[in-house]
């Protein structure tokens, strides 16, 4: 009994952490409620889990909401420039059916480039900003730096992402686990399991790894 309640013992550690995943995501699903604070919602979930991957000292509640205050408008301001972006590239691919032939496979290849630029921004922008200040502008640019650079880690983050979205998407069965699973720990768990790699490439541009 005395093993059992040692908070150090490996099952207490296992414990303590699905519990704070599931406060920390039902703090992201309630921050999120008002939509237009998604962007903000995402920064601050990554500002928890990549403390946690880290394994550093950190307070759900008190971290998540420090990093939502602070990181709010420059969080919702990224968040309007990736809708933005998404919406140039569905119009684009919407006009590229116009086409056929060689002009047509010229427009797909520099869709496809202008694609894999937006997704390296999508995956990169929040966690980045969650862990660093600068401005927008530069934070663009390192993500996609980043992003690109590390193209091992980027497509095990992509994997991460899309494999459990498709499966959800595929049926109603998968769409219903999917509910589930969001609802309690999901958003949470992918973003704590990702920031591991997070922190692997970004501890690269660290001074002190130089």
């Amino acid at each position: 009994m005395n093993q059992l309640l040692n908070f150090n013992n490996p099952l207490a550690k296992i414990l303590s952490k699905i519990v704070d995943i599931v406060i920390l995501n039902l703090l992201f699903i309630l921050c999120c409620l008002p939509l237009i604070t998604i962007g903000p919602s995402i920064t601050a979930l990554y500002a928890v889990s990549l403390k946690m991957a880290k394994n550093e000292e950190y307070q759900i509640i008190k971290t998540f909401k420090k990093a939502f205050a602070e990181n709010f408008f420059q969080s919702f301001m990224i968040s309007m420039f990736l809708l933005a972006g998404g919406i140039v590239l569905y119009m684009d691919f919407l006009f590229l059916n116009q086409f056929n032939g060689v002009f047509r496979l010229f427009l797909s290849s520099v869709l496809a480039v202008f694609g894999l630029i937006y997704v390296s921004l999508m995956l990169f922008l929040f966690p980045y900003s969650a862990g660093y200040r600068n401005s927008i502008k530069n934070l663009i640019l390192n993500s996609l730096v980043i992003g690109l650079q590390n193209i091992f880690y980027t497509l095990q983050i992509v994997t991460l992402t899309l494999v459990p979205a498709i499966y959800f998407i595929s049926s109603p069965m998968g769409l219903l686990t999917g509910i589930y699973f969001a609802t309690f720990g999901g958003f949470a768990l992918l973003a704590y399991l990702k920031s591991f790699l997070f922190n692997k490439m970004f501890s690269k541009y660290e001074p002190s790894s130089c």
